[in-house]
């Protein structure tokens, strides 16, 4: 079946009685109740009832989900039925962010990556009416299309163009929600297919401070789970993994297959040298199963212990970080003669700031790596500030107690 052209003279009475011929109860309902909106030009309801039509009744083929490249089917003829009859009508009065959010729906939902493309780059002619955010939504899905279809400079394109278009897109208002989530999940869908893995984390991490977990389906999740996790361990100058693993997105791996890759990314945030190593031994055939962990096996266990050197420092109180190489060697579980290779290392990529002295084998750290804290770093910090609290009042009971004359 052939699908009707987007510029199909059909109009909204006729759809109506076309759809409750044709369709399922539920569905020409649904549609004869839009055609009542429609006629009595309750525009707003309409975009909020069409929205949730779109969203809720039609398949998902788009960038993520199925992969498409039909020629059309009763899927499409439905779509594009509504699109034509329906929402082109009316898409000068609707919300433009609405309109935008509706159009990406019906052209994720078509078979046909072709008619779909079509279709958003129809809706993108108006692109003065619809406004920055809007297009730019439009914009990130067009691109999202190309992707699929292998073809990247449009993507490439769309992405530095973006970043202009989303600095006038502010605010915590639900059109910036809406827009940067759609900018981040076209920019990590990009990195994810060309690298590098730095850069796939973080859009990644982007597009889930925009985007609830909740909206996403389970496998969508399980997987952004995994690819976040093997970025986080293979990416290059990625050692803050505080923000991940505190996310609810990185439960999504209990129970699974990657059951694993939460267990060992829970270590590595720790620089539990120990326990990822363990863990590493008793999933070995799961992790050979992964490229990126094989081909940077000795990078990803560098990574380890540097966070180990930098727990190390985080742990100890502010006065106290002259650490001993002996102390170190045993934390970050190196030989003691490889420590000042090590510390070295932390120094020029900015983990730690401070001096070693070889003499005595120590080195004293002045700062250390800014980092999202879990619950038990919480717990620990919460710990060093009551007893800073305590050395504090100790301090002022005996400063009172010497220079009374100064309190009197």
């Amino acid at each position: 079946m052939t699908a009707p052209s987007v510029t199909s003279t059909e109009s909204a009475s006729d759809y109506v009685e076309y759809a409750s011929a044709n369709y399922p109860s539920h569905t020409s309902e649904a549609i004869r109740s839009m055609g009542d909106l429609y006629t009595r030009k309750l525009w707003h309801q309409l975009g909020v009832s069409l929205l949730q039509f779109v969203t809720t009744s039609l398949p998902d083929n788009s960038a993520g989900s199925s992969p498409g490249g039909g020629t059309g089917g009763p899927g499409d003829d439905m779509a594009m039925r509504l699109y034509s009859s329906f929402i082109l009508p009316s898409s000068s009065r609707l919300n433009q962010l609405v309109l935008a959010r509706i159009t990406a729906s019906v052209a994720g939902s078509l078979s046909d990556p072709v008619a779909a493309a079509h279709l958003l780059e129809g809706a993108l002619e108006s692109r003065s009416r619809l406004g920055v955010g809007p297009a730019t939504f439009l914009d990130a899905h067009l691109a999202l299309l190309n992707l699929g279809k292998g073809v990247t400079a449009p993507v490439i394109d769309f992405l530095e163009r973006g970043k202009t278009c989303l600095e006038k897109v502010v605010g915590e208002g639900e059109e910036s929600v809406i827009v940067h989530s759609a900018y981040y999940r076209t920019a990590q869908a990009y990195y994810k297919v060309v690298g590098p893995p730095r850069n796939f984390y973080e859009s990644a991490l982007l597009y889930l401070s925009y985007t609830a977990a909740e909206s996403m389906t389970a496998d969508e999740r399980y997987s952004l789970a995994t690819d976040l996790s093997l970025a986080a361990l293979t990416g290059e100058g990625v050692y803050n993994f505080g923000e991940l693993v505190t996310h609810p997105i990185l439960s999504s791996l209990r129970s699974t297959p990657n059951s694993w890759l939460l267990d060992m990314m829970l270590a590595a945030s720790n620089g539990d040298v120990t326990k990822f190593a363990a863990v590493a031994a008793s999933h070995e055939a799961a992790v050979s199963a992964q490229p990126a962990l094989v081909s940077r096996a000795d990078a990803v266990r560098e990574k380890v212990t540097l966070l180990g050197l930098v727990d190390m420092v985080f742990r100890r109180p502010a006065d106290d970080r002259t650490l001993k190489f002996a102390d170190v060697a045993e934390r970050c579980g190196v030989p003691e003669d490889r420590v000042e290779h090590m510390v070295m290392r932390a120094l020029s990529l900015g983990l730690i700031r401070g001096s070693m002295d070889q003499v005595d084998g120590t080195v004293d750290v002045s700062w250390v790596l800014p980092r999202v804290l879990d619950h038990d770093q919480m717990k620990a910090l919460a710990e060093r500030f009551g007893q800073w609290a305590v050395r504090v009042s100790k301090a002022h009971d005996f400063v009172e107690e010497h220079t009374a004359e100064l309190f009197s």
